[in-house]
């Protein structure tokens, strides 16, 4: 690849197009760098496709970015749980408590609601596989939700997962988060499940 300053490229450029149609790049420098490069057709289409794809890379990137800034913002927003509830086929008047810390009452990041549930998973999983028995001095009211649930649905897993869901509410009674039996824990509003 040859080197031309300015004032000579100006004064050969005839020659200079020739060459770059014979296949040959020149350098054009001003005071001894690089400032422009003179490329034959071939090298030209190369060099515009490599431009494409950075340029698709960089918008790539930034989309990245921004589903990263979304992200970082929708999990640093802070929720309040209060309580944690079975709630059975996602009607809230069968909701049947579970045990949440005072502690654990208070406004968090949202990212933190995962670490939460999974807490509150094994008393969940006991909770649904209780047997209750005439003389367990646990047996709930027959006519609480959580013995109607509990008897209708004791052996049969599938159901269990499916109907008896864990719900973190907060103090208006919206779902921060859920999970079922053995599934992922569920975000209302996670950037990423919406991507």
């Amino acid at each position: 690849m040859r080197e031309n300053g300015v004032r000579e490229a100006r004064a050969q450029l005839t020659q200079l197009l020739e060459a770059a149609a014979q296949g040959e790049a020149t350098v054009i420098t001003r005071h001894g760098r690089p400032l422009a490069v003179l490329l034959p057709p071939e090298a030209a289409q190369w060099w515009e496709a490599r431009q494409r794809h950075q340029a698709e890379q960089a918008r790539r990137q930034a989309d990245a970015d921004e589903r990263h800034a979304r992200r970082e913002a929708w999990g640093s927003e802070l929720v309040h749980p209060v309580v944690a509830v079975v709630r059975y086929h996602g009607d809230p008047a069968s909701d049947d408590p579970l045990y949440l810390r005072e502690a654990d009452q208070i406004p968090r990041p949202r990212r933190e609601l995962h670490a939460l549930v999974e807490q509150l998973r094994p008393d969940y999983r006991s909770w649904m596989v209780e047997a209750w028995y005439e003389d367990d001095p646990r047996r709930p009211s027959p006519d609480s939700a959580r013995f109607r649930n509990t008897a209708r649905h004791r052996y049969d897993w599938q159901e269990l997962g499916a109907n008896n869901v864990l719900h973190l509410l907060d103090a208006e009674g919206n779902t921060l988060a859920h999970a079922e039996y053995d599934r992922p824990v569920q975000i209302p509003g996670d950037p990423d499940a919406d991507a």
